[in-house]
């Protein structure tokens, strides 16, 4: 009986950590294992098919790739490691991955679930956004961008204190590089503490690495 008791809180002390993680834990990591590697999948194997967690904001993990193959179908998994199996949790099943829309990912813990497929174009660069809901369903999202993504160098005219009713505000932002077509910059204002937000995207870069936008 004694045995029994021990048996019994070791398994309920397991289910408790189970559930512990309300996102999926950091040392676990988040891969993206698949055609485009040959399947490589580690623990911290590192590289733009390890994705880096993200926790500004919603908890969400991310990474960036230029698909350098046959433009064509690929097949692919998210993987996270569980009990040192860096195959424990799954996020697959899904073909047929839509570009540049958010897609709901089933889970599970026992590897039952089959490759994930998406088709993807030579020389394209893609922009992946996992949303960090635990070890549950989820979804994430591909973006296709024909150059890397701009990097923001920086934001000038924020105000120091607050604005005057009625009074607009320009906002100046300053990119690395001239951004693809197919990329859009926004500034998010607020006008009761961030309770609620809007945003007005950028449009005037005109080719180049400066930007305005005029919160009204």
């Amino acid at each position: 009986m004694k045995y029994m008791k021990h048996i019994l809180l070791l398994l309920a002390m397991i289910f408790i950590s189970s559930q512990v993680f309300a996102q999926i834990n950091s040392n676990d990591g988040l891969r993206m294992p698949g055609e485009w590697n040959g399947f490589a999948n580690t623990t911290d194997m590192g590289g733009e098919f390890d994705l880096n967690r993200i926790t500004s904001g919603s908890i969400r993990w991310s990474t960036t790739f230029q698909y350098s193959g046959t433009t064509g179908t690929q097949n692919f998994k998210f993987a996270s490691t569980s009990f040192g199996d860096p195959w424990g949790n799954q996020w697959a099943s899904v073909t047929d991955v839509a570009i540049n829309t958010f897609t709901s990912f089933p889970f599970a813990s026992d590897g039952s679930l089959g490759n994930n497929s998406i088709t993807v174009e030579n020389d394209k660069w893609y922009t992946v956004v996992f949303n960090d809901n635990g070890y549950s369903a989820t979804e994430a999202v591909f973006m296709e961008t024909s150059a890397s993504p701009v990097s923001i160098t920086s934001v000038s005219g924020v105000p120091a204190s607050v604005v005057t009713e009625n009074q607009p505000v320009t906002i100046n932002v300053e990119l690395d590089k001239a951004k693809s077509s197919e990329e859009k910059i926004y500034v998010r204002y607020s006008t009761d503490s961030f309770a609620t937000t809007a945003a007005i995207e950028i449009t005037d870069f005109a080719g180049g690495t400066s930007g305005t936008a005029q919160i009204p």
